[in-house]
């Protein structure tokens, strides 16, 4: 099995960079926010939510089969 850290460090940093560019955007509209600009936001935080979980679950499991292998080698 191959995962590509690095293309899932540069989707997440993708990502941040949106939300960023978005809350910049809605800075400066700042009291004619509408409802679509809002679900549009929360789509686009889920989104970046979702990449980033995806992250840390596939550094955890990195991490805990290395520990199992350690583990086992010291057995």
């Amino acid at each position: 099995m191959s995962v590509n850290l690095g293309a899932l460090l540069k989707a997440i940093q993708t990502e941040a960079d949106a939300v960023k560019k978005k809350m910049g955007c809605l800075q400066g509209q700042k009291s004619s926010i509408n409802v679509a600009t809002m679900l549009s936001m929360q789509l686009l935080m889920n989104k970046f939510s979702q990449i980033a979980d995806l992250g840390s679950t596939t550094i955890s499991l990195f991490n805990r089969s290395f520990q199992t292998m350690i583990s086992n080698i010291q057995r």
